[in-house]
């Protein structure tokens, strides 16, 4: 075998490696971009939560976190819910927020609010610029920062 085939041939080999080596692994960087990710957004999520008291007073607080591989980021989605009673009237009302965070730079990205009560709500958001209306809307407008 002349040297030109040979040449050949190991190209071909090394391409054949390389491309199951893609599909048979998974992106570890990724891997561990997404669990330091996670572990951020952990403890962001403690602090907020000592600082706000959620646990009190009817409120209720998760989050999620997203590492986007496009945009290179870690995002932090955290959910409070709650009840409301008005004392004097005796009626309950119940308030969502939820904000869309970038985690590495603390900045947010959004809010969507939604509060009434027995039915009747309201609603109020944004991402970015946008101004947006109503629960499906907010979904819409951060589905892309959530993908991983």
């Amino acid at each position: 075998m002349n040297t030109h085939r040979r040449i050949k041939a190991l190209l071909g080999i090394m391409c054949a490696l390389v491309a199951c080596g893609a599909r048979a692994a998974p992106d570890l960087p990724t891997q561990e971009q997404s669990e330091r990710c996670n572990k951020l957004v952990d403890k962001q999520f403690q602090v907020r939560r000592a600082v706000a008291g959620t646990d009190e007073a009817n409120m209720r607080s998760r989050f999620e976190s997203h590492y986007n591989v496009k945009r290179s980021k870690c995002f932090f989605l955290e959910v409070v819910t709650g009840a409301i009673v008005d004392k004097a009237s005796d009626k309950a009302s119940t308030i969502e927020i939820q904000a869309l965070w970038d985690a590495d730079e603390n900045l947010q990205y959004g809010w969507f609010k939604e509060y009434g009560s027995l039915g009747v709500n309201q609603s109020e958001c944004f991402v970015q610029k946008t101004v947006c209306r109503g629960r499906e809307e907010w979904k819409r407008l951060i589905q892309p920062f959530l993908q991983e």
